[in-house]
């Protein structure tokens, strides 16, 4: 099978998965690092805790998107992380924020 049959294959998958609400993204926060294993460990809003490999650069606080396949069921413990990518740290955030607005309330 070519590369552009392939591509197009994935695409059609991941659209499906999106339009079948099973695919979902949520923001979460650093807060355990494993350099023996490897391991990150973020928390979502909810509290609840989520593990994946790859260490690279992030510290203790980062903010992480992460992307999320419900594993076909409505329980959020078995679900499964696609993907992960570095947001920044919370105090960019205010940075930004006080830059843009001067600092007052929305």
């Amino acid at each position: 099978m070519n590369k552009t049959i392939t591509l197009m294959a994935a695409l059609a998958t991941t659209v499906m998965l999106l339009k079948a609400n099973v695919v979902y993204s949520t923001t979460c926060i650093v807060v355990d690092l494993d350099y023996e294993t490897d391991m990150v460990t973020v928390s979502a809003a909810s509290g609840l805790l989520y593990e994946f490999t790859g260490i690279d650069d992030y510290w203790y606080g980062d903010l992480v998107s992460v992307t999320f396949y419900n594993n076909g069921t409505e329980i959020v413990t078995d679900d499964i992380i696609l993907a992960h990518r570095y947001v920044g740290w919370p105090e960019l955030f205010n940075e930004a924020w006080d830059a843009y607005d001067g600092g007052g309330e929305p």
